[in-house]
This record gives C-alpha cells, structure tokens and sequence, in this order.
C-alpha cells in the first residue's frame, strides 16, 4: 500500500533499505541474528531497525494522506504535506488545510 500510495503521491513515498525489500527478508535475517550468541548487536540487526524505522516513516505517511482524504478529498490529501500535524486538532475542526 505503501509504494502504491508513493506512486500516486511522491510527497508521501518512501525507501526500503536495499537490503531488506520486504518483511519477509526482515524476518529471515531476524531468524539468522537470534542464531547467534549476541543477536541484537549483530549486523542484521541494524538492518533490521532501519527497515522498521521505514516501515514506521510508511504507515505514517499513509495515516496523513488518510486523514487528509477524508476530510478534504482526495485532491487535498494529493497536495497535502507528507507530515501531519495532529489528527486530534483535524477531528475538532481547528485545523484548516490549504490547497
């Protein structure tokens, strides 16, 4: 949903570390660290967190153009920021967005 949703949007895109692709690979590098004596200091490990990390950076991005969406139209979520100041000011209506 993601990627499909940087194609649409590139303002809300994001980059998977080319290491990990997808959550699969990230699972089997996770089986491979925890092989060994000290997993989470481990290489994989690192590549692990910065997957996740843009994992995160993805779900959040798509929670933005969401909200935007909803309340403005797809339009508006299309312009919108990639950043999003705060669903609870937007669901009370003190937010105004801009196009």
């Amino acid at each position: 949903m993601a990627k499909a949703l940087g194609e649409l949007s590139p303002t809300h895109s994001v980059e998977w570390p080319s290491a990990l692709g997808d959550g699969l690979r990230a699972m089997v590098m996770a089986w491979d660290a925890y092989k060994q004596s000290d997993p989470i200091n481990t290489k994989e490990m690192r590549h692990i967190t910065e997957y996740l990390e843009v994992d995160c950076k993805a779900l959040s991005r798509i929670l933005a153009w969401l909200r935007v969406a909803a309340v403005g139209g797809e339009k508006k979520a299309l312009s919108a920021k990639a950043s999003f100041p705060g669903w609870f000011r937007l669901a009370q209506g003190r937010l105004v967005l801009t196009e």
